[in-house]
């Protein structure tokens, strides 16, 4: 279900998308090959919606009762895909690191009694991404985020992705993404997963953007339902 209102739609259809935007450099063509690479096996991965530059930095209103703000900073993409918002930030370290942000709807089908039992609904959905073969070396973390809603949870993970072919030697991919997944405070039924996720090549020295995703996440507020 399509819930999110991008408030600069005209800019956003129109605008060219990020293979068409200057892609004839060879540097961002090297970039895009990599990042097409690691992101291969991710659910923002889509042969159906391309990203378009971000034009406007207004938030986005979700008619379940949220609103984000884009990431801050420059180079930032834009894919609206089903329920989910992506940005995906093409830097010039692209060709070793890649960030992207994501803001996911969710309609709860359970209805959680406290605030332990929606942690543990929380850890279990995102501890399936740590049980995988060829994920090695995870940790992983989970808190209330009580500034926001008493069902809120703030999670952290880390872990090496050994799944990915195409990468010469033994390297592999670090995978580092912290999120908030929160409960609206006035629908039991609706639900935010947001989150930003780097990675990046096992032997590469990089330039982490984790600070523009965490200003996405502290963009996140309620509002009612539209």
């Amino acid at each position: 279900m399509q819930n999110w209102s991008i408030t600069n739609t005209l800019v956003f259809n129109r605008s060219k998308s990020a293979e068409e935007a200057g892609m004839k450099n060879q540097g961002i063509l090297i970039a895009m090959l990599f990042i097409s690479l690691i992101l291969s096996s991710c659910s923002v991965s889509s042969k159906n919606t391309k990203f378009f530059p971000v034009k406007q930095k207004q938030p986005r209103q979700s008619s379940l009762g949220f609103s984000v703000t884009p990431p801050p900073g420059e180079n930032w993409y834009e894919k609206l895909k089903n329920d989910s918002l992506v940005y995906l930030k093409i830097a010039e370290s692209s060709h070793t690191y890649a960030i992207l942000t994501e803001a996911r709807e969710v309609e709860l089908v359970q209805r959680y009694s406290n605030p332990t039992d929606f942690l543990e609904y929380v850890k279990e959905a995102k501890n399936c991404n740590l049980e995988k073969d060829g994920i090695r070396n995870s940790a992983a973390a989970y808190t209330f985020e009580n500034s926001l809603s008493k069902y809120c949870v703030r999670y952290q993970q880390s872990y090496e992705d050994h799944n990915l072919h195409g990468l010469r030697g033994r390297r592999h991919v670090n995978v580092s993404q912290a999120g908030l997944f929160c409960r609206h405070p006035e629908y039991e039924n609706a639900a935010i997963d947001i989150s930003y996720q780097e990675k990046s090549l096992s032997d590469a020295t990089i330039q982490s953007y984790k600070s523009e995703g965490e200003m996405f996440l502290s963009s996140l507020t309620f509002h009612a339902a539209i």
